[in-house]
């Protein structure tokens, strides 16, 4: 069983500004009061097309449904890896940057949104496409960088100190946000 990923609270590297990690999102901590941006993996955009890194086989699904191209995810139907809707990663920013420095214990905050499994991904892009052609086909080398990925974050200490709360679970991000915008992607196309 993998365990949820947290920050030491302490680490001395980013005890001078406020920084977020956000799975697939992260802020890079910077002397200015500005964050600059840096995608550690797959864009959380619906808009974005999925370019073959090690995590995009959630949205590479999603998009090969959408055009009705077979897909062959190269996890494991039980991979399992944090994911989040790219507003609730800029939420997670703006609400970091705006909380008041009395209120925050640490410099360094996991935020976290859903992490289902790759079947469960499979699942629900199933209801939005249901001819769609999902299979799982495990590549070896990807699929154990995915497994030594955390499963989940711990987003406690952002939740105490300064309310975080996403607004995209896993249902409401696919029904919501990526399925109908990258339907949409496709059917302009048409």
């Amino acid at each position: 069983m993998k365990r949820p990923f947290s920050h030491n609270r302490n680490s001395a590297q980013f005890n001078a500004w406020r920084t977020v990690s956000l799975p697939f999102f992260t802020a890079i901590p910077t002397p200015s009061p500005k964050y600059r941006l840096s995608k550690n993996g797959p864009p959380a955009s619906a808009v974005t097309m999925p370019t073959g890194g090690t995590s995009d086989y959630a949205p590479e699904m999603i998009h090969a449904a959408a055009q009705g191209k077979p897909y062959a995810c190269f996890v494991a139907p039980e991979a399992r890896i944090p994911f989040m809707a790219m507003p609730d990663g800029v939420k997670a920013l703006v609400t970091l940057a705006a909380a008041p420095e009395e209120r925050l214990t640490q410099r360094v905050y996991n935020v976290g949104a859903f992490s289902p499994t790759a079947a469960e991904i499979r699942a629900r892009v199933l209801r939005a496409f249901p001819q769609a052609d999902i299979t799982f086909k495990p590549d070896k080398p990807r699929a154990r960088i995915i497994d030594s990925w955390p499963a989940d974050v711990d987003d406690t200490a952002a939740r105490r100190d300064w309310g975080w709360q996403p607004d995209y679970d896993f249902a409401r991000a696919f029904d919501e946000y990526l399925v109908p915008t990258i339907s949409r992607c496709y059917a302009e196309r048409k």
